[in-house]
């Protein structure tokens, strides 16, 4: 399954007024980011940093995912989940884990 976004020409409108860079989407662009983006949570832990083999390691022993997610890195202690399944995408919002190693885990879609 291929995840990447094309846009074509005419897609993206770049244009610069006053020296002040725009750039505008049309619908058609901003349904393909919101269809791409539909099972992401953006997953942080309080009070330390964790890394990115622990906590994969540690969201897969807590819960039983249909299917393996994505995990991305965005290397400022937060994390990008992507979910291939929608049950497994409801599960980790609705159950958790909302705490490992003691520490507190913010997941929100």
């Amino acid at each position: 399954m291929n995840d990447d976004i094309e846009l074509v020409a005419g897609d993206v409108i770049i244009e610069e007024v006053d020296d002040v860079s725009s750039i505008q989407f049309l619908d058609y662009a901003h349904s393909l980011v919101e269809k791409n983006m539909a099972q992401i949570v953006i997953v942080k832990l309080f009070g330390r940093g964790i890394s990115y083999n622990a906590l994969w390691n540690r969201i897969l022993a807590l819960q039983k995912l249909v299917q393996v997610l994505h995990l991305i890195d965005t290397k400022n202690d937060y994390f990008l989940a992507k979910f291939k399944s929608i049950v497994d995408y409801n599960k980790v919002l609705m159950k958790g884990p909302s705490v490992i190693y003691n520490l507190y885990l913010m997941i929100q879609p």
